[in-house]
């Protein structure tokens, strides 16, 4: 926070952008209606939570590095929870289009 002084000016810019929570809710949706037990779902929806929290962030270098960490994240407790089902096949297309919506 900047307190006293004049002319000073911050520039903060945070995605609100509605297609970046749409495409995380139907991450959330497909992760929940999953054939995935409940330890599992519970672990890989705490990885996408954290990705919804670092998507509110200021988009710097580090800030989407750690975006780009927690996709993998995601992607590779699914594909450790599924052991050969389809769920991830369902899910990339989604971070696919969020990564692109963060960098773009």
């Amino acid at each position: 926070m900047i307190q006293g002084g004049e002319g000073h000016t911050q520039h903060n810019t945070f995605s609100n952008d509605p297609k970046i929570d749409e495409t995380i809710s139907a991450v959330v949706r497909l992760i929940q209606e999953s054939g995935l037990n409940s330890l599992d779902k519970e672990d890989v929806l705490k990885d996408v939570e954290r990705l919804k929290e670092l998507t509110t962030k200021e988009q710097t270098p580090d800030t989407l590095q750690r975006i780009e960490k927690r996709i993998d994240m995601v992607k590779s407790g699914i594909e450790t929870a599924e052991k050969g089902g389809e769920l991830l096949t369902k899910v990339t297309p989604y971070l696919v289009l969020l990564w692109q919506a963060l960098t773009s």
